[in-house]
């Protein structure tokens, strides 16, 4: 068995010390993480609610000619891309809305308001 050197044992309390300083920063750049996830999964939220407002919607069009199911495939398609596009662009609100009721939740874990 080795023994422990000195020097191991004055890095591991020297990392201990940088870990303890930077702890905050950490936490910090977890919240920031953890606030851009939040972000993305409402704007994906709202796309998949323009999504199904579209698909509604070109269900109450009469039916063109030509139409079967490689149309109507890549209809859904091209819908559900319109959708991302306009959920991760500007969007219709809903994406803010959730972020913004739900981003306390994210930060302040045991907060209830």
């Amino acid at each position: 068995m080795n023994p422990i050197s000195p020097e191991i044992i004055n890095q591991v309390s020297l990392n201990r010390s940088r870990m303890t300083e930077g702890k905050r920063v950490d936490d910090d750049h977890r919240d920031n993480a953890d606030l851009a996830a939040l972000e993305k999964v409402c704007k994906d939220f709202e796309a998949i609610f323009i999504h199904t407002l579209l698909k509604t919607m070109r269900k109450s069009l009469p039916k063109a000619e030509g139409s079967g199911w490689s149309r109507d495939m890549y209809t859904s398609i091209g819908d559900l891309e319109l959708a991302r596009s306009i959920a991760h662009g500007r969007g219709i609100g809903l994406g803010e809305v959730l972020f913004e009721q739900l981003k306390d939740k994210v930060q302040n874990p045991g907060f209830d308001g």
